[in-house]
């Protein structure tokens, strides 16, 4: 380099391909309190399995003034709380999140008006406490606020749309149920459904069906029901061409539904055959905007039955709930057939609930 006789290396071994040679995980990643609940579940069924003592034993060996705050008795849960060291006076204080939160909503809501910074600073402690509370139903919610957020706008109007996704979320925040880690979670059931539309069998034109596998996979319950004319006019699908999309969804809603007293905090896989209605469920989006009554009620259903469903794939000729939905029982003869009421339930859909869940649930 330059008059001296120096040399300097280039590499520092990406370019020699060293580095693949090896890995290291630079950061550690903090448990989230799900996990750490669901460890110290596992450990202590597992203790009582073999005979031991499954009862906590809890003491604070450090940090003793810190730890005191924390409720260790049931009684003493009231008088709990959580205080955070502020840096601009170096005293310990306690926040009140989700009051400023909903403060904060309010705001938006009393002037009409938003900056992108308050959208941008509003969805990142929006996103910290959605963390905190079970359930999905926030989910659309969130969408529609980034997407105000993705239009670029320094400054906008608050919405209709914009409003109501605004309110959902500030009642989510305050009144919404904390996330829970069940011991059920371990007994997996499995529910199957199928739905066909063959404008051909004027006798069973369109069909929903759903099959209930319990976790020694044994086939425990079943329906099959024929939807009429007017079921899909209450759906308001009676115009539709090929209403296949929807009628898949109201299988599975059908299913939690009917076994909502065998599902209710357990853990849940439903097989479906519809890739339309899988990535819908599973990201809960839809192109569709009739198809948001099916995803209202889904989540809404989550949140009052206490899961969190799998949504997976099946093939067609796989599906066991693909005999049923089109009326023919042959192969679940031995299984508990049971009767479903496909009015009532198509009233409730387009309401975004189910007939199982009180009115007075909260939409949170």
């Amino acid at each position: 380099t330059g008059e001296s006789a120096r040399v300097r290396p280039i590499d520092n071994f990406t370019e020699s391909l060293v580095n693949h040679t090896t890995f290291r995980e630079e950061t550690i990643e903090p448990h989230t309190v799900d996990v750490v609940c669901a460890s110290l579940a596992m450990r202590l069924r597992a203790r009582r399995d073999v005979g031991k003592s499954s009862d906590t034993v809890l003491k604070a060996t450090d940090l003793r003034k810190a730890y005191k705050q924390l409720g260790v008795s049931e009684n003493a849960l009231l008088d709990a709380h959580l205080a955070v060291a502020n840096p601009a006076t170096g005293r310990a204080e306690v926040y009140m999140s989700k009051a400023e939160l909903s403060t904060t909503i309010e705001a938006l809501l009393a002037t009409g008006e938003y900056t992108e910074h308050e959208l941008e600073s509003l969805r990142g402690r929006l996103h910290f406490a959605e963390g905190q509370v079970f359930g999905r139903q926030g989910a659309m919610a969130m969408k529609i606020l980034n997407r105000k957020i993705d239009d670029d706008k320094r400054r906008g109007t608050v919405t209709a749309e914009l409003a109501a996704a605004l309110a959902v979320l500030q009642n989510r925040v305050v009144n919404g149920p904390p996330r829970a880690v069940s011991t059920r979670l371990a007994n997996d059931w499995f529910v199957f459904t199928d739905a066909c539309f063959e404008a051909e069998r004027p006798e069973w034109t369109a069909g929903i069906g759903g099959v209930l596998v319990a976790p020694d996979g044994k086939k425990v319950s079943c329906f099959g029901l024929c939807c009429e004319v007017a079921v899909l006019s209450v759906l308001g699908l009676s115009d539709k061409a090929s209403p296949i999309y929807e009628l898949e969804a109201l299988a599975v809603l059908a299913a939690f539904d009917t076994w909502h007293g065998v599902l209710r905090e357990a853990g849940v896989v439903c097989f479906v055959d519809n890739d339309g209605v899988l990535g819908s469920f599973v990201g809960c989006k839809s192109s569709s905007a009739g198809f948001a009554i099916f995803l209202k009620a889904v989540t809404r259903f989550e949140s009052f039955a206490a899961i969190t469903p799998w949504f997976e794939r099946v093939s067609s000729i796989a599906n066991v709930a693909d005999g049923p939905s089109r009326g023919d029982f042959s192969a679940v003869n031995s299984v508990n057939r049971v009767s479903v009421d496909p009015n009532r339930l198509a009233k409730a859909v387009v309401q975004g609930t189910l007939p199982c869940i009180p009115d007075d649930f909260p939409h949170t």
